[in-house]
């Protein structure tokens, strides 16, 4: 089924349409929020948080660098990014489980609702 999520939105007319095994699955960032039911913030915090990042000093980045990493660590490329790799274990732990926890329930919860909306 994954398989012809990803195959057949090329061939509908609509934008954030699919069409898998008779049915159309509308994966629309609106038809998303609903079925997660999340009201969309009138502004993106993700976005807010990285235009305060910007205004950060060289003193203050170091500073989060040496709370989440390990020792010794440089900072990846010019955009001061880090590896998980080089998160501190319990950060990375912590990384890990977030990161894997709301993989499997987004994907559950999206594939639970889409088999259930039968039109």
């Amino acid at each position: 089924m994954a398989l012809e999520l990803y195959a057949n939105p090329r061939f509908s007319r609509k934008r954030y349409e699919s069409y898998v095994r008779g049915k159309d699955i509308d994966f629309s960032p609106q038809a998303i929020n609903d079925l997660l039911r999340i009201v969309p913030l009138k502004q993106c915090d993700v976005k807010r948080r990285r235009q305060t990042c910007e205004s950060w000093d060289d003193e203050t980045w170091e500073e989060v660098k040496s709370l989440l990493c390990v020792e010794g660590l440089q900072w990846q490329g010019s955009r001061r990014m880090l590896l998980k790799s080089d998160f501190k274990p319990v950060v990375k732990t912590w990384a890990s489980f977030v990161v894997q926890t709301l993989e499997l329930v987004v994907a559950s919860l999206f594939w639970s609702s889409a088999m259930l909306r039968r039109d």
